[in-house]
């Protein structure tokens, strides 16, 4: 075998110890990872582009209004938050407004149907005005800033204890928030290439999923390995010496 031969295969060799210290699982074996809570939970760039045909149609739910499956602030957990915003709201503004320039009180409006909406009567303005929320809110719209931010918020909620919402000290909170991290960052050297500040920056953020996780062991073994299967990693990628 070549030197030059000999340093390849080194390299792959050294490649695939550090993807797998990172993933947390064998690159041939991505359904240890599709399968975790942590990866149904994520929003992704594909996810995001996937979800595009998704929100072509109107949802009848919210008469006319067309509501993208991924809402930006925490919006979309709780169904009910969407039926405030995008169905309650927008009937009680109508019937004010309309109340407003008739001088008379208030009178629950009956819905229309998508095709007799007019843009200048009262729930057609409203309409337009739910249309424009949607877009903000649509997440496909977001900085890579607010979709870390919007990750960060489904791992508090998905990752608390049920009696301690919101539990952002919470090892298991911690664990998810660094995977998200390390697999955020892991895709942006894979698109940019390797630098020594980024590869430094993923290996402290390995370092810290390996010193919690040892920790959240010694704690409690069930929660240990209850949060692996729903991280996606396996045992042996975060125990002995790390390959980053």
């Amino acid at each position: 075998m070549s030197k030059a031969r000999g340093r390849d295969v080194k390299k792959a060799k050294v490649l695939a110890q550090m993807t797998y210290f990172v993933l947390g699982h064998p690159p041939d074996k991505p359904a240890v990872w599709d399968n975790s809570l942590l990866a149904k939970i994520m929003v992704t760039p594909q996810k995001l582009r996937a979800s595009a045909l998704d929100s072509a149609k109107p949802i009848p739910e919210f008469g006319a209004a067309h509501i993208p499956p991924q809402l930006a602030y925490g919006i979309g957990f709780e169904h009910d938050e969407q039926k405030l915003l995008f169905k309650y709201l927008p009937k009680v503004s109508e019937t004010q407004a309309w109340a407003n320039e008739q001088g008379k009180p208030a009178v629950p409006a009956q819905p229309s149907s998508p095709a007799e909406l007019d843009a200048n009567s009262f729930e057609g303005k409203e309409m337009t005005k739910v249309e424009h929320l949607a877009r903000i809110l649509d997440l496909r719209h977001a900085s890579a800033r607010e979709i870390r931010a919007e990750n960060t918020r489904r791992c508090i909620r998905a990752f608390s204890a049920p009696d301690q919402p919101n539990d952002t000290g919470r090892c298991e909170v911690q664990a998810a928030i660094l995977t998200i991290r390390i697999r955020a960052l892991w895709q942006l050297m894979q698109e940019r290439g390797f630098t020594g500040e980024t590869r430094r920056g993923l290996r402290k953020l390995v370092y810290d999923r390996k010193r919690m996780l040892s920790y959240l062991k010694r704690l409690d073994r069930i929660r240990f390995d209850t949060l692996l299967a729903q991280l996606g990693v396996e045992q042996a990628a975060v125990e002995g010496e790390l390959m980053v």
